[in-house]
């Protein structure tokens, strides 16, 4: 008697990985529940935060390093000093 294939949506992610999307994502949100341990939901705002904040200064750096980049390219540019203006930030952080 011939076996039928198991329903992908159902089967355990195979050595290589997963393989459809559901997979994927009981996966991901398996690691992330070991990763998260026994960590009370008021303590994510620490983790989250830094994160906010490091992919805000990824962004600003792109964004500056982009411009440096096109203006030392420029002839005209290499002459003249960027005339970019320059935000500077102060973020406050206070422990509750």
């Amino acid at each position: 008697m011939a076996r039928r294939p198991a329903d992908p949506a159902t089967t355990q992610p195979g050595p290589q990985g997963p393989t459809t999307m559901k997979e994927l994502k009981d996966t991901l949100w398996k690691a992330a529940d070991k990763l998260r341990g026994s960590m009370d939901a008021s303590q994510y705002k620490d983790v989250v935060l830094g994160l906010v904040f490091l992919k805000y200064v990824s962004d600003a750096f792109e964004e500056r390093r982009k411009f440096l980049e096109q203006a030392t390219a420029d002839e005209t540019s290499q002459s003249e000093a960027p005339t970019s203006p320059v935000i500077i930030e102060s973020i406050t952080i206070t422990e509750s």
